[in-house]
């Protein structure tokens, strides 16, 4: 499945090199789901973007980047380190 789309959990990225090939590839996709008997929520679901949010990650036709919204979470985390950068136990 990883020649054009991968899937983690209940998250499905298909990608291609042209719109005629990723037409096919998401009516492969969908066949499979269908298949199956597994299901979209349409409002979930995101066709023919250039640029999404995937696990984290923006990716584009550019290329891959981290997502700053996340990178701003994990920078405005407190209480996981002392001052002396000592890690505390979450749950004590």
């Amino acid at each position: 499945m990883d020649e054009f789309a991968t899937a983690y959990l209940d998250n499905i990225l298909i990608y291609s090199n042209s719109e005629e090939k990723h037409e096919g590839h998401v009516k492969w996709i969908m066949q499979r789901l269908l298949d199956a008997g597994l299901y979209l929520k349409p409002e979930k679901c995101e066709f023919h973007k250039d640029t999404v949010k995937y696990l984290g990650l923006n990716i584009s036709t550019k290329g891959i980047s981290t997502d700053e919204d996340k990178v701003e979470t994990v920078k405005n985390v407190t209480g996981v380190l002392n001052p002396n950068n000592q890690y505390h136990s979450l749950l004590n």
